[in-house]
């Protein structure tokens, strides 16, 4: 393990004067490192840039983080959960299949299974509208122990829990204290795989108090570990008056400069419908961690339908979050939401109908639909169209954010001069055309924070103070990229190699007219 070798970490946790402190402030970056380290499985992106600044609304990914689990391999999708009402047997059989994963417990898990695919076992589970639903039909043409199975499920579960999952999760916290006084980068992701494990028991066990206890435990040390000042979500007044809200407009909402009179709850097929959470809280402090969950309930829970996506990277500290349900073409800003939207509304019969809509359990909102005049292929095909125009009117709308406003500094390596700075952009970035615009935040320490090996023999440093760059790319879109560290190795007898760019954050496009 790598160690610091300027300053020892835990005294300089609340001393906000002090060196060190800039450097510790990176734990916010340990959190966006963590992401990629973190399991993103069985759900699409929203809006997701690539390098090219394109974006795209289908991908599914599977990526691993050794520290979480021994064993990480992307799960055999289940199938769809079948109807009810046309496949009894069938939806006994699929609850089944979920109960038999969860039973799997600690076992399950280092056999390949992540924590995001265990948490959306316990989430389609639906345990207690499940048994309802299976106590009210009975057996009839379903299997005897598919059926059995389901409701024996909460009977078992206590002895998975005490004899696998808790066990799991209380040596996985052990080791994200050790990762914290590390400062290692896996830290935030290990905290995020038992948190959502623990959601994941409460989900079936809400009354276990041992599941109870883990849940306060994972809280008591994501406080722990979430030290750091958080900004107040409730920016503005209309804000305040909405957390916990989701409201409706027929007319595109612009954060900030809503008009009150504008939302509604009655819509038509015929309407254009833009809707805006108000949380209390940040999108990272979500349930769910990064994964975002739209659930419909539609006319008092005949159907529930949910749309799943990964949030990007520069939304990981909003604290609202627009949603394009039917929007014009020209104003939509998500490549994801009409698409899934037109696909869930689609189903829905002529006449009309009451929708419950949830983000993350931290909004909600309502809205009634008199879907009387739906034409089905008119609305695929304008969500298809506002999905291809995301892109171009999300950047055009996009503007810098404050980093790039504030005073810009110098290192002090003639190593990061300017002009050296912007040749190591142009030649790692493909897309890079020209440097327009380059922020250094603002360092009365050495550039360098020096890491060192076990042997206490120097082996790399990083700058502690951050550049951000905006650059007109090749494609005559520009882009920002914030949070840009750099680093050099240890070549021996005094001597460090060249720099390089040792971390970035995502390049966001953006209208070159924007850049100011």
């Amino acid at each position: 393990m790598k160690k610091l070798i300027f300053f020892f970490f835990l005294p300089c946790i609340f001393i906000f004067n002090n060196p060190c402190y800039s450097q510790l402030g990176k734990l916010k970056d340990l959190k966006k490192k963590a992401e990629n380290a973190t399991e993103k499985v069985g759900v699409s992106t929203n809006d997701k840039n690539d390098s090219e600044g394109s974006y795209t609304s289908s991908s599914e990914s599977s990526s691993s983080d050794s520290n979480i689990l021994p064993v990480m391999q992307k799960e055999e999708k289940l199938e769809n959960e079948p109807d009810v009402e046309v496949d009894y047997a069938g939806y006994v059989k699929f609850k089944s299949a979920l109960a038999k994963k969860l039973l799997a417990g600690k076992t399950e898990i280092l056999a390949g299974i992540n924590s995001r695919n265990y948490y959306n076992y316990a989430y389609d589970m639906q345990y207690e509208k499940t048994c309802t639903i299976l106590k009210e039909r009975g057996i009839k043409d379903a299997k005897e122990d598919h059926y059995n199975q389901v409701l024996n499920l909460r009977e078992q579960y206590p002895e998975i829990i005490e004899t696998n999952l808790k066990p799991y999760i209380d040596e996985k916290i052990d080791e994200v204290y050790q990762g914290y006084a590390n400062q290692s980068f896996e830290t935030i992701a290990n905290l995020k795989s038992v948190t959502l494990l623990a959601d994941a028991i409460l989900l079936i066990e809400p009354e276990n108090e041992t599941a109870q206890k883990l849940k306060e435990k994972v809280n008591r040390t994501w406080k722990t570990i979430e030290w750091e000042h958080r900004i107040n979500p409730f920016t503005t007044p209309f804000h305040t008056r909405n957390a916990g809200k989701i409201l409706f407009s027929d007319q595109p909402i612009v954060y900030g400069s809503e008009d009150p009179d504008q939302f509604k709850t009655e819509f038509t097929a015929n309407d254009n419908i833009y809707g805006m959470v108000y949380m209390a809280g940040t999108v990272y402090e979500g349930p769910a961690y990064g994964t975002a969950i739209y659930r419909i309930d539609a006319d008092n829970g005949a159907s529930t339908m949910l749309i799943k996506f990964l949030h990007n990277e520069e939304e990981i500290d909003y604290t609202y979050y627009p949603i394009d349900i039917i929007p014009d073409p020209d104003h939509a800003i998500h490549s994801l939401d009409p698409v899934e939207w037109a696909d869930k509304l689609s189903k829905l019969s002529p006449g009309t109908h009451h929708l419950k809509i949830t983000y993350d359990d931290m909004a909600e909102g309502v809205l009634n639909l008199d879907w009387s005049d739906v034409n089905s292929d008119e609305l695929k095909s304008n969500a298809k169209l506002a999905a291809e125009n995301a892109g171009k009117n999300y950047a055009s709308g996009k503007q810098l954010p404050d980093a790039f406003r504030q005073p810009s500094g110098k290192y002090k390596d003639p190593d990061l001069q300017e002009a050296n700075l912007k040749k190591l952009m142009l030649n790692k970035w493909s897309n890079c055309q020209e440097i327009v615009k380059l922020v250094i935040e603002q360092n009365t320490d050495d550039d360098y924070l020096v890491y060192d090996t076990d042997a206490g023999l120097p082996s790399y440093k990083v700058t502690r103070a951050d550049c951000h760059a905006v650059y007109k790319g090749k494609d005559g879109w520009c882009y920002y990229v914030k949070d840009i560290s750099f680093s050099k190795n240890y070549q021996g007898g005094g001597i460090w190699g060249p720099a390089f760019i040792d971390f970035e954050r995502a390049h966001i496009k953006i209208d070159c007219e924007n850049v100011k």
